[in-house]
């Protein structure tokens, strides 16, 4: 099961719609809580908790954790010794 998992995950997409119409609503209950349409499309989805924690973990969130300066202090910053 888990060899077959890790295929479908080389095509995410392509397995979902090759998917039975009943693994499709499993999967999307696996990964979302809820996905609101309107005008024919998903207007707003939320993860399931799992998910959620999954995609913040893995950095797929569109925030940046580390500023435009990066990890390290400016060179101005770091004291050394005299010349």
């Amino acid at each position: 099961m888990i060899d077959r998992a890790f295929r479908y995950a080389d095509d995410l997409r392509d397995a979902y719609f090759a998917a039975s119409g009943r693994t499709r609503r499993a999967w999307n209950q696996l990964v979302f809580k809820g996905f609101w349409v309107g005008d024919r499309r998903i207007g707003r989805y939320e993860f399931t908790d799992f998910f959620h924690d999954l995609v913040e973990y893995t950095g797929s969130s569109t925030t940046s954790l580390v500023g435009r300066g990066g990890l390290e202090p400016p060179a101005s910053a770091v004291s050394g010794p005299e010349p």
